[in-house]
């Protein structure tokens, strides 16, 4: 997904957009391949040059993972237009954010039961308390929390994406 999209959707009039590693700041890892003036000519070389660099190297796993690690921290180049504006007059540089702490998955809210029997009716087993209707009741349905947690993941979202159109 392009790492633009965020910022414009859903109701940018775009009809362009691109996000990719800033050439130069690979330049650490394509240095293994090439002296120093071959790499200086990358940031105006056409895209042709550019894949014939890359076509060229022996993509080993190891090769594979050195490049991932050098996109992954490199800057990104974001492009986005409207109709009939130029490439070349939209372009801007990013740094990629920092994260200041690991990914924690949230708590696993719901749990399937393991099997439901469809003959057993639950206001006539005696296993079950009539009292309580799991549909109506937030205390007894187990998805009450799930749901919470949607509303309240989309208006964060929602709040998230307003921001980034206002700035």
């Amino acid at each position: 997904m392009c790492l633009t999209f965020p910022f414009y959707y859903p109701s940018g009039n775009l009809t362009r957009c691109m996000s990719t590693a800033h050439i130069i700041t690979l330049a650490p890892f394509l240095s293994r391949y090439y002296n120093s003036s071959q790499l200086s000519m990358l940031q105006f070389a056409p895209e042709s040059v550019i894949s014939q660099i890359f076509n060229n190297i022996d993509w080993t796993p190891e090769e594979i993972q050195r490049l991932e690690s050098s996109v992954l921290s490199s800057t990104q180049y974001a492009f986005c237009a409207q109709p009939g504006v130029p490439f070349n007059e939209s372009v801007t540089f990013e740094p990629v954010p920092s994260i200041g702490c690991p990914y924690e998955a949230p708590p696993v809210m719901l749990e399937c039961p393991d099997s439901v029997d469809p003959t057993i009716d639950p206001t006539t087993d005696p296993t079950t308390d009539p009292t309580t209707d799991p549909t109506t009741d937030p205390t007894t349905d187990p998805t009450s929390g799930a749901v919470s947690l949607i509303t309240l993941s989309v208006t964060v979202l929602l709040f998230a994406m307003i921001a980034m159109i206002l700035i």
